[in-house]
This record gives structure tokens, sequence and C-alpha cells, in this order.
């Protein structure tokens, strides 16, 4: 019982410092270069679960993610109109920009493990255009 008692008192808190992933900003930034309309999310995420040393330490680096979409018009995108990057699963799922609000509703198409991932990136925005 004492050895229970000891694993969890270590492992519980590793584990629910891995768990708490990242957080999202609150602003999706709208642009276009070369004809071509992209938005922009950023966040904070937790270094690599992997690594002892940063979990117990939830350090976190500042990342964000560009997608492509066909406008910035109001309206539904499909996953399907978002070119994935070289090498990367394809999206499912959609993008909705309402006049300054943009909500992500996005997965990736595991075709390996033949599962639909959510992307971390999911979640209500507000819109800035540049």
């Amino acid at each position: 019982m004492f050895k229970i008692i000891a694993y969890l008192v270590y492992f519980l808190p590793l584990i629910l410092c891995s768990c708490s992933g990242g957080e999202n900003y609150e602003k999706a930034y709208g642009f276009e270069k070369d004809g071509k309309s992209f938005i922009k999310l950023k966040g904070k995420r937790q270094l690599a679960a992997h690594d002892p040393v940063s979990v117990v330490s939830n350090e976190t680096y500042e990342d964000s993610l560009v997608i492509q979409v066909p406008s910035l018009q109001n309206g539904i995108i499909s996953g399907k109109e978002i070119p994935p990057k070289t090498g990367h699963y394809k999206y499912l799922g959609n993008v909705t920009i309402q006049e300054d609000r943009v909500e992500v509703n996005l997965s990736y198409d595991n075709t390996d493990d033949k599962t639909i991932d959510p992307v971390s990136w999911n979640g209500k925005y507000t819109l800035v255009r540049n």
C-alpha cells in the first residue's frame, strides 16, 4: 500500500503538469500575401512532455499556426479547402468567419493511425485584419 501512495505522490504532479497543454491567445490575425489569404493563430505551448525536467519545470514557449484560407470574408470554410503544409495531414472540420470573430473547429485526418485528431488551436478568436 505504501508503494502505491508513494507512486501517486511522485507521478500525479507529473501527469497533471503534462496535461495542462497550452494556451491559445484571444486574437487571430487575418492577412493577405501574394494574393492569398491567411489566418495566424498564436499561443503558448508546454515543452515536450517526454522530457521529465521540462514537465516538472512547466516551461512554455510561444508558437503559432498559419493556415491559408480561400478568403477572409464572412462564411464557413471547410477543412478540405485549407491546404495542409507539405508532409502534414489534411484538415477536417471548418473555420467560421463572422465579422470580427473566427471560430476554428479543425481536426487532422491521421491516415497513419486511422484516427481524427483535434487541432490544439480550436476555439473562438477575435479577428484582427491587417
